[in-house]
């Protein structure tokens, strides 16, 4: 396992394509003061045109991701392929209905999830991050007789010039208020770590069994999977150089972005990014706060922040656009 040439992780590829994803969802700059935790943070906001916020484009965006979220890879390849060879769009149209139905079914399974957060999260970890997906965690919940435990996204991000490998475990939820998906996340992480009293798992150990029997990375030989898994052996020489990081998104309604003061629309987005930088420093504090109040500071963490206009719109416009009838949709907050 030690001889495993390690550097094939370079060409874990990203799965999806986010040529222009950046003019839909914004980034500001904050400069954290963690106070001695182990974390990041990505604060995003939605784009504005002509003084307002484009929340729906935003998820005819998110939608569009469907296809890279839900399925493996062999299969889309496969598909894409067929197409390329016979311009035969029919192969194109059995990708989207594929996926969508992979949500539909999701739901009928769970009525709680919330795989738009999820969605979304995917997203952010491989536009922001370029952070290639490893598993299909919706293909396993809807083709396998078996509940899928852990985290809401497993993602990679090879570094070569140290060797070292950072493996992202996925947090996603969609609240009302910040305080509150703060509150679930930290939660979340939390009993990822810990042993389940009553099914007697350990959710962050079935995502690691998970990676080992479902990686989704192509493989034209197995030595990519062998440098993966080489780093998830403790008894390897590169689990050394493992680094763990729990990516977290926290979605929420703000208000900020109906209340701006400005009679002149092209002034919106700058009177927005002053109140955002307040709220990102009290959410940074908000976070240290919890971390260390769940006693759970010895772990790594990426926040990403996203306030929306509208939590319910937004819900209802993606179950329109999957095909999910939104009046018989419980609010499920991931």
């Amino acid at each position: 396992m030690d001889s495993v040439d390690v550097s094939k992780l370079i060409d874990v590829s990203l799965v999806g394509n986010y040529d222009g994803f950046n003019n839909r969802l914004k980034q500001i700059e904050f400069k954290w003061d963690t106070c001695g935790i182990e974390a990041e943070g990505t604060f995003c906001y939605l784009s504005f045109r002509d003084g307002k916020p484009t929340q729906a484009e935003f998820v005819q965006i998110i939608y569009e991701k469907i296809i890279d979220f839900c399925l493996q890879r062999d299969y889309i390849n496969a598909l894409i392929k067929k197409f390329e060879e016979t311009k035969d769009k029919r192969y194109i149209i059995q990708l989207n209905d594929a996926a969508r139905e992979l949500f539909i079914k999701a739901k009928k399974k769970n009525k709680q999830s919330g795989e738009a957060g999820e969605l979304i999260l995917f997203t952010l970890l491989e536009s922001i991050l370029r952070a290639p997906r490893i598993v299909a965690k919706m293909y396993l919940k809807t083709n396998f007789n078996m509940e899928v435990y852990g985290s809401d996204a497993i993602h990679i991000k090879y570094q070569p010039d140290n060797k070292i490998l950072n493996l992202y475990w996925g947090e996603a939820k969609l609240y009302d208020e910040l305080s509150s998906a703060l509150d679930k996340i930290v939660e979340s992480v939390k009993k990822f770590n810990e042993q389940d009293k009553k099914t007697g798992i350990i959710p962050r150990e079935f995502d690691i069994n998970i990676i080992k029997k479902h990686a989704d990375i192509e493989i034209k030989d197995n030595e990519t999977k062998e440098a993966l898994i080489a780093f998830l052996d403790p008894y390897s020489e590169h689990y050394a150089n493992l680094r763990e990081i729990n990516a977290c998104l926290a979605i929420w309604d703000w208000d900020a972005y109906k209340c701006i003061d400005s009679s002149n629309p092209g002034d919106f987005e700058e009177v927005f990014k002053i109140k955002y930088l307040d709220r990102i420093d009290s959410a940074c504090k908000l976070i240290t706060e919890k971390i260390n109040m769940n006693q759970i500071k010895h772990l790594r963490f990426h926040f990403f922040l996203l306030p929306i206009v509208d939590r319910k719109e937004f819900r209802k416009a993606f179950c329109n656009k999957v095909g999910l009838p939104y009046e018989n949709n419980i609010e499920a907050e991931n």
